[in-house]
């Protein structure tokens, strides 16, 4: 594969060591990783849109907490579901916008993400 040039991790909106910093914090695992690569000369990429990742996480927490109403949970599992498109849309677009023909990279995201690589 060669050597990591750019590193991706969902939940980031913010790039560079300030991002990596926030991913200290959030997800110990993934900073020692993230980390080592970064100091080999890896760019820490922002990969979300802060709003858009914000609005997803108000929707999943709505669904998780469990509603009464069918309707208003069809309502917010839809708004949920269209927010998630939209969401793994802009980090295929941010990921397609920084990663240089010929660049490895490395991303960290959970299982069944919706990030179409093309």
């Amino acid at each position: 594969m060669g050597q990591i040039k750019r590193i991706y991790h969902e939940s980031m909106s913010a790039g560079g060591a300030e991002g990596l910093k926030i991913i200290a914090e959030i997800n110990p695992l993934s900073h020692l990783i993230a980390k080592d690569k970064f100091e080999s000369g890896a760019v820490f990429e922002a990969t979300e849109l802060a709003e858009l990742a914000d609005e997803c996480i108000d929707w999943e927490r709505g669904l998780l907490m469990g509603l009464y109403s069918r309707k208003a949970l069809e309502m917010v599992a839809e708004a949920y579901e269209k927010c998630s498109v939209k969401r793994f849309e802009y980090i295929s677009r941010r990921i397609d916008e920084t990663l240089q023909k010929g660049e490895a990279a490395m991303l960290f995201i959970r299982e069944g993400h919706m990030v179409a690589f093309r």
